[in-house]
């Protein structure tokens, strides 16, 4: 039981510092020497990939090589994927019509808008998208699901190994955005779901598939609701 809480406590803590400490670290360290976006962007990148690493590491440790054995999919496995994807797209369509009415903002937001006077935008552009299409996904899915899931409460009757790691992808989340009901439920809600398919999948590259492919069309998205509006204003309005 002791070495169990101790175990908890430092997943925990992990989940803190993986989710707050890289980002908060490199702003303060450009606002200290004065670097631009940049900088931010590249220490933030170059930390996600320590990250990474370590979590290798722990799951070597932890002697879970067996969840990168490739497996077969079937299309039980493929329907699942499908109602995943219809969940996501259903809490994120219910999570855009709640936010539009609240001031959105960030907890590093003065911090970025002090580096912000500096140049350097499109490096970090492009750091950003590495962090947030590629790495972040992969780290989250070998870490929530991969080692928690198989480390704590493994299949439990209780889905006590679903709970605990819904509740970590929660915590990571709102670490450092506004913390509000909406991305509080949006965010375990996801969590749940995501946790559901991998006890049901058991197949990490299939989830971290699933979790890249989100998080390029959310971008994807974003960029198009930009263009989008850009054209329109400019050429209809």
């Amino acid at each position: 039981m002791k070495k169990l809480a101790f175990s908890l406590i430092f997943i925990i803590l992990f989940t803190i510092l993986l989710a707050g400490f890289p980002e908060t670290l490199a702003l303060h360290i450009a606002i200290l020497f004065q670097w631009n976006l940049a900088a931010v962007g590249v220490m933030v990148l170059i930390q996600e990939i320590l990250m990474l690493f370590f979590i290798l590491y722990l799951l070597k440790r932890a002697n879970l090589h067996s969840i990168f054995k490739r497996k077969k999919i079937h299309k039980r496995d493929i329907v699942a994927f499908l109602a995943l994807l219809f969940i996501f797209f259903l809490l994120a369509d219910i999570r855009k019509d709640l936010v539009q009415y609240m001031a959105r903002t960030t907890m590093n937001a003065k911090l970025y808008s002090k580096v912000g006077i500096w140049s350097g935008g499109k490096i970090f552009d492009i750091c950003s998208i590495l962090i947030t299409v590629l790495i972040s996904p992969i780290i989250e899915e070998l870490f929530y699901r991969g080692y928690v899931m198989s480390r704590f409460f493994t299949n439990s009757n209780h889905y006590l190994d679903i709970l605990l790691s819904a509740s970590l992808f929660t915590l990571g989340h709102m670490i450092l955005l506004q913390r509000d009901w909406v991305n509080l439920s949006f965010y375990f809600l996801s969590g749940l779901a995501l946790s559901l398919f991998y006890r049901y999948s058991q197949n990490i590259r299939l989830q971290i598939l699933f979790h890249v492919s989100w998080n390029l069309y959310t971008f994807i998205a974003s960029i198009w609701y930009i263009l989008y509006n850009w054209i329109y204003f400019h050429f209809f309005f």
